[in-house]
This record gives C-alpha cells, sequence and structure tokens, in this order.
C-alpha cells in the first residue's frame, strides 16, 4: 500500500480483559483506504473475539481507536463499520432479494420490481448463483452466507469485516466472492478479513497481519510474505524446519528412480512403481509415511490408492472431498493439527500430527496427489520441497508411460467390452422371453423395460466415448444422471446425494443396470394415485465399502418379504449382480421403500475381480 494513504481505522494499545481471562494485551492494528487487510492467527477462538471487539460486543476496552480520523469507541450502534457474520438479521420467511435490499432498520425498499433487476444484475456481475425468489428458510447455509456479502455490497459502508469469509463456499461461489471482494476494493471500501487459513489470505489480500496471544506480532505486504513466507508460517505454527545432510539423498533419488523406470514394463506394473516411489519418499524427507492418490482427470475422483505400509504407524487416508479440495489448490500445501478442521479431512487419524500434500501434473492436468505424513509438527525446507516435487515429475512420467502402454491394447479391450454386452442383453432379452411364457404380460411394456436396460448399458458406452483420456473409468456421478433422464417425469422429483467416485468399465456397466432397475421400479409401483412425488438417489464411498441408497416417498412394501422373493426379471438382476460384487442388498420400509445395497471397494477396485 502506499505510504501516504489515509488511514480509516486505527486502534492503539487496545486491552480486553472479560470473565478473568485476557483476551488482548496492548493490541495496535491500522486498516487503510481501499484496502483488504487480512488478520490470520491459529486460535479461532481469539479470531472470533477479534471480530467482537469491532463489532462493539466487547464494548469494555482500555485504549484508543480512530474511525475516520476521528476518535470513537467500538459499538454496536456504529454505522460505519458492518460486520458480516453467517445469518446475522436475516428474515427466513421473506425472499433473497428482499433481504439483500434490507436496511439496518429491517425495513426493505417498497420498490420490489427495481430491487429484483437490480439483484439480477449484481448475480450476473459478480457471476454468482442463486436463486433470488426462494425464501432464505429454504436456503442452504453457503447460499445465506452469500446473500450477507451481497448485503454487504449494497451497504457499501466504509469499513467492512469479514469472519472466515471463504469458509462453506463451494468453487463456483468462490469466484463470485472475490469479485464482490475487488469491487469493494475498487469504490474504496476498507476490509478486514478474519481467517484461520493463510492460503485465502495470500489469495486476496493487500496486507497480512499475524494475530497471536493477544497481540498484532507481525504486518507485512502480501507480497513480501508470498516471496518468504517462512517468517509468517514460524510464526503461527512456532514449527522448525527440517536441518539434514543432503549429500546423500540426491544419489538415493537418482538411483530410486533408475530402478522405477525398470519396474514399469506394462500397464499392470504401475501399482508397483508408485509403491517403489512411496518407500522413497518416506525415506528421503524422514517422514513416517507416505500415499498417493490416482485421480480421474475429468472429476479428480480417486481411482486408486498406493500406501507405503512398512512403517509401524497405521497411514491415515484422506476423505474424497479433501482431495478434491487439496487438488483444487494447485500446489503443495502442509496442514498440522494447528489448522481448523485438521481432524476432519481423515477418515480416522490417531498419530499423524503434519501432512505435506502436492498435486502430481501431468500436461497441465492433475492426474494425483501426494500425502507424505508425520508424527510431529514439521515444515519442508527449500532442498526438502525441491525433492518432493522431483518425485512429483517421476510420477507424472510413470503414470503418462502406463496410459501409453494400455492405449496399445485398448482396441483388442474395446472388442471384448462388445463381446460381453452383447451377451448380457442376449441372456435379459432370454430371461424377459421365459417370463413372458410364464406369467405373461402387457408386450409394450416388456419392450420398455428392454429398451431401458440396454440403455443403462449404452450411457456406460456413451461415457466413455467422451473420456478425454481414452481410459476404461467411468464416474459413477455421471452413471446415475444419465440413467435418471430415462426416467424424467413431471410429478417425480428425484434428489440427488452422489459423490464423483470413479469405478472400472465393467464394474459400471453392472451398477447403472443396478440403479435402472430400481428407479424403474419406483416409477411403475411408487406412485399411483399420489402427490408430491421424491425419489432420493444416495452414493457415498467411505474408502472400504461404497453405499448406494435408493429411496421413495411413495405406498412402501406391504411386508419385508415382498421385495425380496418377487420374482420380477428386476429384482433377480439387482440381487445376481451385487452378490457378484460380494454386497448386500437390503428392502426396508421407511416413509416409502428404501434399497440399501452396500459393496466392498476392494472388490470393485481389484485388477482380479475386474475381467469381464
Amino acid at each position: 500500500m502506499n505510504k501516504t494513504a489515509e488511514t480509516v481505522l486505527q486502534m492503539r494499545d487496545i486491552s480486553v480483559r472479560s470473565d478473568g481471562e485476557q483476551l488482548f494485551s496492548n493490541l495496535s492494528f491500522a486498516l487503510q483506504k481501499g484496502e483488504i487487510h487480512a488478520v490470520v492467527g491459529m486460535a479461532t477462538h481469539e479470531l472470533r473475539k477479534f471480530v467482537d471487539l469491532l463489532s462493539g460486543d466487547l464494548s469494555d476496552y482500555s485504549g484508543q481507536c480512530f474511525l475516520l480520523g476521528e476518535p470513537a469507541r467500538f459499538c454496536r450502534k456504529e454505522r460505519r463499520i458492518d460486520v458480516v457474520r453467517q445469518g446475522a438479521n436475516q428474515f427466513p420467511y421473506l425472499s433473497a432479494a428482499e433481504n439483500i435490499f434490507l436496511t439496518k432498520t429491517g425495513v426493505f425498499r417498497l420498490k420490489k420490481r427495481q430491487e429484483l433487476r437490480r439483484c439480477e444484475e449484481l448475480l450476473e456481475q459478480f457471476q454468482i448463483k442463486l436463486d433470488l425468489r426462494k425464501k432464505v428458510r429454504e436456503m442452504a447455509r453457503e447460499d445465506r452466507k452469500m446473500l450477507e456479502f451481497l448485503r454487504a455490497y449494497i451497504k457499501n459502508c466504509p469499513i467492512v469485516v469479514l469472519s472466515e469469509p471463504f469458509l462453506d463456499i463451494d468453487k463456483d461461489n468462490r469466484g463470485g466472492l472475490l469479485n464482490i471482494l475487488r469491487e469493494m476494493k475498487q469504490r474504496g471500501q476498507s476490509i478486514v478479513f478474519v481467517t484461520s487459513h493463510l492460503d485465502d489470505a495470500l489469495h486476496i489480500s493487500d496486507r497480512i497481519s499475524v494475530l497471536d496471544d493477544g497481540l498484532i506480532k507481525i504486518t507485512a505486504k502480501t507480497e513480501d510474505v508470498i516471496k518468504n513466507p517462512k517468517e509468517i508460517m514460524y510464526m503461527l505454527s512456532g514449527w522448525a524446519p527440517l536441518q539434514r545432510d543432503s549429500r546423500d539423498k540426491e544419489w538415493n533419488i537418482l538411483q530410486t528412480i533408475v530402478n522405477a523406470r525398470d519396474i514399469l514394463s506394462s500397464s499392470s506394473e504401475l501399482k508397483k512403481e508408485l509403491l517403489y516411489l512411496a518407500k522413497d519418499i518416506t525415506k528421503v524427507l524422514g517422514a513416517q509415511n507416505s500415499v498417493i492418490y490416482l485421480l480421474n482427470e475429468e472429476v479428480n475422483g480417486v481411482i486408486d490408492t498406493i500406501r507405503d505400509n512398512e512403517t509401524k504407524l497405521s497411514v491415515p487416508s484422506l476423505k474424497s472431498d479433501a482431495i478434491c479440495r487439496l487438488v483444487c489448490e494447485g500446489k503443495l500445501v502442509i496442514l498440522s493439527g494447528q489448522n481448523a478442521g485438521y481432524e476432519a479431512l481423515f477418515q480416522e487419524n490417531r498419530e499423524i500430527r503434519t501432512i505435506v500434500c502436492m498435486p502430481v501434473n501431468r500436461d497441465e492436468q492433475i492426474s494425483g496427489l501426494i500425502q507424505v505424513s508425520f508424527r510431529e509438527n514439521r515444515l519442508l525446507s527449500e532442498t526438502d520441497e525441491r525433492y518432493l516435487k522431483t518425485f512429483g515429475k517421476e510420477i507424472a512420467i510413470a503414470i503418462e508411460t502406463s496410459n501409453l502402454i494400455g492405449r496399445s491394447m485398448l482396441l483388442q479391450e474395446s472388442h471384448h467390452r462388445i463381446k460381453n454386452n452383447l451377451q448380457m442383453i442376449t441372456s435379459m432379452i432370454y430371461m424377459q422371453k421365459l417370463h413372458y411364457k410364464e406369467k405373461g404380460g402387457d408386450i409394450d411394456e416388456i419392450f420398455q423395460s428392454i429398451i431401458s436396460r440396454i440403455s443403462s448399458i449404452a450411457i456406460v458406452h456413451n461415457l466413455l466415448a467422451k473420456d478425454k483420456n481414452e481410459g476404461s473409468i467411468v464416474n459413477l456421478y455421471n452413471i446415475v444422471k444419465e440413467v435418471i433422464k430415462i426416467y424424467e417425469r413431471d410429478d417425480v422429483r428425484i434428489d440427488l446425494d452422489v459423490e464423483n467416485i470413479s469405478i472400472p468399465y465393467n464394474k459400471a456397466t453392472q451398477i447403472s443396470l443396478v440403479v435402472n432397475e430400481l428407479i424403474c421400479n419406483c416409477m411403475k409401483h411408487a406412485f399411483q394415485g399420489r402427490k408430491d412425488n421424491v425419489i432420493r438417489v444416495f452414493c457415498h464411498n467411505d474408502g472400504k465399502n461404497i453405499q448406494l441408497i435408493i429411496a421413495d416417498n411413495g405406498c412402501g412394501l406391504k411386508n419385508r418379504e415382498q421385495m425380496e422373493l418377487s420374482g420380477s426379471i428386476g429384482v433377480s438382476v439387482v440381487k445376481s449382480i451385487i452378490a457378484g460384487l460380494h454386497g448386500t442388498v437390503d428392502f426396508a420400509n421407511n416413509a416409502g421403500t428404501t434399497v440399501r445395497i452396500l459393496f466392498p471397494t476392494s472388490h470393485v477396485y481389484d485388477a482380479r475381480n475386474s475381467k469381464d
């Protein structure tokens, strides 16, 4: 910032004591006009109290405060400071548009058409997705938070205080929030950006201050922090960088690369090479263990996980959504128990204090993620960062080499796929023929069932045809979404809660058939003469099992055995396929019919079980 820039907020020697606890002691802070000043700390309780101070919730303090050059005191009635908090002063039974234009007195303007048009212009300007007519009580937490940011923009207060603004904001609306902040700054508003995430602060702020132990311990220009972040990192965490002799490590790395390339002679050897590299990453960096996640480059879904299991320490696995977030960072990230939400990243973690994560880039696309785990709080030296990046490049080369080998087998594999799917279609038509001879039935309905089953298989082929990587991996979310299109009806709403789960082609056709049969059953039998019809599809991967739940709010089953003992072809297909996946199927009455399917990921991804 310019040295002559106008100071709009000046805090000098502020001390606060509350309930016998010394919150702040001689704290000083300055905010300049038109700047975004980040206040970063690892203690979230301390950051919240700093926001409380600025909002006037901690009015009993000593020290001096100047607002826009005038002596002042923080209080709740202060109109020159707008503190943005989740759900503050929102009216749940009013629409999003009406809430955006609420004034501080709670009275909204009367020109609703003009306000609605203005809201639509704002959403277009900032590239934000929001249903303006929806009532606030019906909106998701993230959308309610975006309302607060839009309202802060409309208010146009000289000083805006944001507490963890990027928390709960997805990638789509994250860009919209950045656009709002840049526009606020452009028109001269000053923003205090309070966060425990240094990466967020580096992305948008002009200056960064570290709040620790009741004091602002350092303030620096963001551009200087980006060039040399170590001083602020030490202040935030108290870590010590790794200090070790590196003379032997460079030889070890070169030897690792030579040996690893000797291993990779076919596409099936990729996992062996990556395990070899994972073990050496652990050894070279002095870590407890290492994990390499292979990703589907289209959706960042995890295809496979390679763990260095030689240490006695358990290897913690990241949750799939955490992997996607870290991949989206696009750079090396160090996280520890001192970071908010650290434990929530893992499926289970009892012993690891620090992880280092780095995406693996191949032809400007992300194809993997390296996770290095430490028992204690650690930082990497510049040399160790260079070593890790070298391993990352070698992993990328291994993946590309494996893909090249795999493509030479693609034509043969395609013939095999077509043969097996024709056999499957022939078998289903034959089953339908036998069923018709025994029980009869409507010819149109029979042919429609056959068409829908063939369509569910064709969906997988269509998705593979669109795959830029020419692979044999399909995203389960895309399968479910395409199957649902077969059965779209105006009187039935289908809600999806399905993760991006990457599965091999041959398992994809089977699961597509299962989803098809269960959705078809809901449409045929659940909603006769009913209104407000809903089908819910849930599918998540917890690392050990994939759980698929399809539930409707229809008439339900007369008894638990009605579906399980049914002689229909659809139920036979479902039970046969899930048995082949070593899974289980459970039918239940729960305000309608609920079918719960569970099958182990080990059987889905194990190459020995992937033969057509």
